[in-house]
């Protein structure tokens, strides 16, 4: 499957989680660092709402396209800079090798989004 170059117009940001710093008490601090910057096609799937710590929250999800590149997993995150400069992060599910070809990749990604009035 290929995808044409100008469907391609996100760019994005895969970070990995780097749990290597710890704190003094032991607790290992999230520190996000950059794996791969690629564009990619971003499309939402289907979109739902909870109830999560007494607010209601939208769960977005969405899938996100680009060209192969190894080593991607699921406990990484998406950055993308979308419209009006609003950076939004997807927490990657599912990584699917289209057609096992390695040729495209698509990220099977959450993301949600804090939607009560306050």
């Amino acid at each position: 499957m290929y995808v044409q170059a100008g469907k391609l117009r996100h760019e994005i940001t895969i970070e990995s989680d780097d749990r290597s710093t710890a704190s003094s008490t032991g607790y290992h601090n999230s520190s996000w660092s950059t794996f791969h910057t690629c564009y990619a096609s971003i499309r939402n799937a289907k979109g739902s709402e909870l109830i999560q710590a007494g607010e209601v929250a939208s769960r977005i999800d969405t899938l996100i396209t680009i060209r192969y590149q190894p080593g991607i997993r699921a406990n990484m995150r998406v950055k993308a800079t979308v419209q009006d400069s609003e950076v939004r992060y997807y927490n990657i599910g599912y990584v699917n090798s289209i057609l096992e070809r390695n040729e495209m990749i698509e990220l099977a990604c959450s993301r949600l989004e804090n939607i009560t009035d306050g």
